[in-house]
């Protein structure tokens, strides 16, 4: 086949033929990226093959690299953008010096389009960073590493990190910062409850059948109370539920806003998030768009009560506008975290870092590339410097080898567990933090790792601490008892 083909019919038409369909527009009719090229994009791509993409036997294109992870989707299938068989987003792959491992996946899954017939066929699980499991963040379908039973039973946070009820690790300055990251909302629970504190003590001044028409104060006797939109009823009504009952996998406020940590964004690979869900369809609608003229439910009554009251004002119609019930207007007053509405409802369902930045930004997702991409530090507990320790000569050879030089012992230390980790979990320091983990590893994977460690943190005692054992005798007898116990295994 020949190098170059004119598709273009305009001055300097040539381009090369592999710019065909390679996801970005090069003639100025488009014509190079029109499904009716005319082109068997098989051959015309056969030259880089190993560096284009393709979306699909039904959709052949030939994209590069640079089109792969790029906010816009040139496949129908999205796997241009989203990694077969998971939640987690081409864009979030890092390819480069320090991360050579994810190189090597994206590689594959390139390579592996060309020749996939089945969806399950076209490439092997994802494997994720060790520190990628428990973090809030949907990376499998269905957000299997997020597993509530195995998180909350399992997993150990880091010392940097806030550990939710649910076993999830967060970090702590997330906590208290008007964003659900828990996935049951624990660590905003203190705002939920000054929410509801506060209705209460505004509802006792008011005129009782006022209150009773929009407030059901009688719902709020709980401990740790949630205030939440009535669901399926034509006007406005806040009532109370126990925040127990946040994401539990039912709905009970409007627009499911008490699931958004626990509900697909419809077929997407991501939560419902700052989303208002319409009950009869599967239509999501982004907070600070809605009940805007073209961002309705297509059912009007699964929002009539949430936006009724903002089709009596021509006047107040901007984004962060707000129309309060009693139909008084806030000019740029729509969740600014000041309560300006006499039932506070000016700042329920916001999306501050949308409203603030004036642009929808998907849900976390600040979060989510701070969580990826800084550095993790290794940590282990400290080895008592009151315990005993083996006095060998094959530890006392080993010590020596060690405290000749403080970095080499430090080398040394890291080799070996990595090396270890390898073998049990496929983890390395330098990726990513390695614990033991009894529902990948098992216990017989655990007990070897936990062994390793207390091996490597006697020599590292040794090299720190100066310390040599006064009572060889009683070493003797727990190495005598340590190797019993291993050969056991």
């Amino acid at each position: 086949m020949d190098e170059s083909i004119d598709i273009c019919s305009e001055w300097n038409p040539c381009r090369s033929i592999t710019r065909i369909k390679d996801g970005f527009i090069n003639c100025l009719n488009t014509k190079d990226e029109s499904e009716q090229t005319g082109i068997d994009t098989q051959k015309s791509c056969s030259p880089v093959q190993r560096h284009r993409f393709r979306c699909s036997i039904t959709q052949p294109t030939c994209l590069s690299v640079v089109a792969l992870g790029n906010g816009k989707s040139d496949c129908d299938n999205r796997f241009d953008e989203i990694w077969l068989g998971s939640n987690r987003k081409l864009s979030q792959i890092s390819c480069n010096n320090q991360r050579k491992h994810e190189c090597s996946r994206l590689r594959q899954y390139i390579e592996l389009s060309w020749s996939s017939i089945e969806k399950e066929q076209m490439v092997p699980k994802l494997d994720l960073p060790f520190r990628s499991y428990c973090n809030t963040f949907w990376d499998l379908d269905p957000a299997e590493d997020e597993n509530l039973m195995e998180c909350q039973r399992w997993w150990i946070c880091a010392s940097d990190q806030l550990r939710c009820p649910t076993g999830h690790c967060i970090d702590e300055q997330w906590r208290w910062d008007y964003e659900w990251d828990c996935p049951k909302a624990h660590d905003e629970g203190q705002i939920l409850g000054n929410h509801v504190r506060e209705m209460q003590k505004r509802a006792a001044s008011f005129n009782i059948s006022t209150n009773k028409s929009y407030f059901l104060p009688n719902t709020c006797n709980q401990t740790n109370s949630f205030l939440c939109l009535v669901p399926r009823i034509s006007y406005p009504q806040f009532y109370c539920i126990d925040q127990r009952q946040i994401g539990d996998g039912r709905i009970d406020c409007a627009g499911a806003i008490d699931e958004s940590n626990t509900m697909k964004h419809c077929s997407q690979p991501l939560k419902l998030g700052h989303h208002f869900k319409c009950a009869s369809s599967n239509t999501r609608i982004p907070y600070s768009l809605h009940c805007q003229l073209g961002f309705r439910c297509p059912n009007r009554a699964d929002d009539e009560s949430w936006c009724s009251h903002r089709n009596n004002s021509s006047n107040c119609q901007n984004a962060n506008d707000f129309i309060c019930w009693d139909g008084r207007c806030l000019p740029e007053d729509r969740c600014n975290k000041f309560f300006n509405c006499p039932f506070l409802e000016d700042e329920y369902m916001c999306d501050y870092p949308s409203s603030s930045s004036r642009r929808i930004i998907p849900y976390r997702e600040r979060k989510e590339l701070q969580a990826r991409t800084r550095p993790k530090a290794f940590q282990l507990p400290r080895f008592p410097s009151d315990a005993y320790i083996i006095d060998s000569m094959a530890t006392r050879n080993i010590t020596e080898q060690l405290t000749s030089n403080s970095s080499s012992a430090n080398h040394s230390f890291s080799s070996t567990l990595s090396a270890f980790f390898q073998f049990g979990d496929r983890c390395d320091i330098e990726e990513d933090l390695c614990q033991p983990n009894p529902c990948r590893n098992g216990g017989r994977m655990v007990f070897w790792f936990s062994s390793l460690i207390a091996i490597e943190r006697v020599y590292m005692t040794l090299v720190l601490n100066g310390q040599w054992l006064k009572q060889p005798h009683i070493a003797q007898k727990q190495r005598n008892e340590f190797v019993g116990i291993r050969e056991s295994q």
